[in-house]
């Protein structure tokens, strides 16, 4: 997996498109400010330091090379980047640097683009936003039969989103949801990743039955 960028399971090099350089996928995310009250009689300012940190959005920037045998062919090649990071839902964007991790991503930006050697080559950038980084990711593989039930099992005042990874999803849950996984010859396994405050949710836990169920995040 060395060297290697997968968006939603495509390893971009199969598409022509090579990634020379990535930044943002690994940075540390920015503290939001908290909230603060600044008294004009006193001293300082007052902050509110009893709940956890928040933090910014993730912004992921790749500096990329397109390269075809024909102009016709690159133009062919970049419709299908495009098609690949456009359309409805996030985006998992996944790099050899966090082999495990997985970024719900959307598209920013492509910019900057460059034609050389005829048209048959290319060099731009793409600029990929999270949102929300992922709290919880699981590998769901299955085991004998073709297909599997796992449930997410909690409660909490703040709204969970479960993403399957069969393109199904579950939004805005703040209780136990079930799901029902079906398996072939080519979806043998998925990633199940949570989004929110799982660490405020009381007895979080990952539970099936047909499948084995290993936490990665």
């Amino acid at each position: 997996m060395e060297g290697k960028y997968y968006i939603n399971g495509t390893d971009v090099e199969t598409l022509g498109l090579i990634i020379l350089k990535s930044e943002g996928e690994i940075d540390l995310l920015k503290p939001k400010p908290r909230l603060t009250v600044v008294w004009p009689d006193e001293d300082g300012v007052d902050v509110d330091i009893e709940d956890y940190t928040h933090f910014e959005q993730r912004e992921i920037t790749l500096d990329c090379v397109l390269k075809a045998s024909t102009s016709a062919l690159l133009e062919a090649a970049l419709k299908n980047i495009q098609d690949l990071l456009t359309g409805e839902g996030y985006k998992r964007f996944k790099s050899y640097k966090e082999a495990k991790r997985i970024h719900l991503v959307y598209l920013t930006d492509m910019y900057n683009f460059k034609r050389y050697n005829g048209g048959k080559l290319i060099t731009f950038s793409i600029k990929l936003t999270e949102p929300q980084s992922v709290a919880k990711q699981f590998k769901i593989a299955k085991i004998t039969q073709n297909t599997g039930d796992v449930t997410v099992s909690f409660t909490t005042d703040y709204p969970l989103d479960i993403y399957w990874g069969d393109s199904s999803k579950s939004l805005a849950q703040v209780s136990a949801v079930a799901h029902t996984y079906t398996f072939n010859i080519i979806s043998l396994e998925y990633t199940l990743v949570v989004l929110g405050r799982v660490s405020s949710a009381i007895n979080f836990g990952v539970t099936g039955t047909g499948v084995t169920i290993t936490e990665e995040i």
